[in-house]
């Protein structure tokens, strides 16, 4: 063999022999033009804090630098919330609106409802007229209760909460004599997206039968207890969303003297029971208006004449309707306290002159339960009248229970 070219072959061979322990270390990545190049970084071995081999993740996406993007997270640190900035989280019950205190609340039964991934304690900032009552429901539990005083505070509507999501409802149990304003929520940790709507939006207009009137702890006309009206109970029974327009002493064509002359079709129409200015218009229309009135009435017969009263009756549905549309269909509730009066047959006789059920126009009785102060129903009554009517929709197929 020739010489030279056995001395070319055997440098060779040693180069080879040389390279080999560098190849068998270098590891193999893609880069963005999608050729593979030599890794000249450090060996491919595990990083012994990471746990992490390059090697194996080269085809791994790419991922975003810690807090890039990323959601927050829940810290259950104490946050507030300014109801005027963040009512897009608050569900509204009623006729309750936002304003420039916040979220303002008048009628019976109404009030807000909220998401929040808190614990410990809730506080609410309130600023009201007088001193109502409120049911507070965590997590579809009854809480406690909550009595606001006149003037602008704290208070603490719920304690003890568990770290993570809660529901929490606030329910009006009183009458319309005040107004508050809730303008801002304490929380440790965040509040939540709006609690969904449910499938039916009904609308109850009643007396102090629908207020819960002598059903509260202290007994006298104002300390009316809603949440154990046969309205609010009907409502839950059937999972509605629901609106209570009622107030004790109210009528079709006469009042107590409390309403100054007023009747329900002057006050259906506002949002507030003693604000005549500010119409009430609401995006989502009731699947069902439900009137109970008669009560006031039927003891007043000697204040007008029968055609006073059918003109009432109809002024009241034409309100109903502006409010709802011309194809909402209205149910009116009697013998919740007494029997059947004058002022029910009256009404009756409207319903069908207005083409009775075919048109949407439905007369419905209840049981009548005298038995509680100042011979309003008692809180059993309220639960037979509410079981009374369930069974009544069902029958009639007025709306289905969710």
């Amino acid at each position: 063999m020739n010489t030279k070219l056995f001395t070319k072959i055997l440098s060779f061979a040693l180069v080879a022999v040389m390279l080999l322990p560098c190849l068998a270390s270098c590891n193999l990545v893609r880069n963005d033009a999608g050729t593979t190049t030599a890794d000249t970084s450090e060996s491919g071995t595990p990083d012994s804090t990471s746990g992490d081999n390059t090697a194996d993740h080269t085809d791994a996406p790419a991922t975003d630098a810690p807090g890039t993007d990323a959601p927050a997270v829940n810290t259950y640190e104490k946050e507030d919330y300014l109801l005027e900035e963040h009512h897009d989280k608050i569900k509204i019950t009623g006729r309750s609106t936002v304003t420039g205190n916040g979220i303002s609340v008048c009628w019976s039964a109404s009030g807000i409802e909220f998401n929040a991934d808190c614990k410990d304690k809730i506080v609410m900032r309130v600023k009201t007229t007088g001193s109502p009552k409120y049911s507070v429901f965590i997590d579809g539990k009854l809480h406690g209760t909550v009595e606001f005083v006149s003037g602008t505070k704290n208070y603490d509507i719920a304690e003890g909460l568990t770290e993570g999501m809660h529901n929490v409802r606030l329910v009006k149990m009183t009458d319309v004599e005040s107004v508050e304003s809730f303008i801002r929520i304490s929380v440790n940790g965040l509040l939540a997206d709006r609690p969904a709507d449910k499938k039916y939006f009904v609308e109850i207009v009643g007396d102090s039968i629908t207020c819960g009137y002598g059903l509260g702890t202290k007994g006298n006309t104002f300390d009316n207890d809603a949440v154990q009206s046969w309205a609010y109970l009907l409502a839950q029974k059937r999972g509605w969303d629901y609106s209570l327009v009622s107030v004790g002493g109210i009528g079709v064509a006469a009042s107590t003297e409390r309403h100054e002359g007023r009747e329900m079709g002057d006050l259906y129409p506002y949002t507030f029971y003693k604000d005549t200015k500010t119409e009430y218009t609401t995006e989502r229309k009731a699947d069902l208006v439900i009137i109970a009135l008669n009560t006031n009435d039927n003891g007043r017969t000697s204040q007008f004449t029968q055609s006073d009263y059918e003109a009432k009756v109809k002024e009241l549905v034409a309100a109903v309707k502006k409010v709802h549309g011309d194809d909402v269909t209205i149910a009116w509730v009697s013998q919740l306290m007494f029997a059947s009066g004058t002022c029910d047959t009256w009404m009756r006789e409207v319903f069908r002159d207005l083409g009775g059920e075919a048109a949407g126009y439905y007369c419905l009785s209840g049981t009548p339960d005298s038995k509680g102060q100042n011979s309003h129903p008692t809180s059993a009554g309220q639960a037979k009248n509410a079981s009374i009517i369930d069974t009544i929709l069902n029958i009639k197929k007025l709306l289905p229970a969710k």
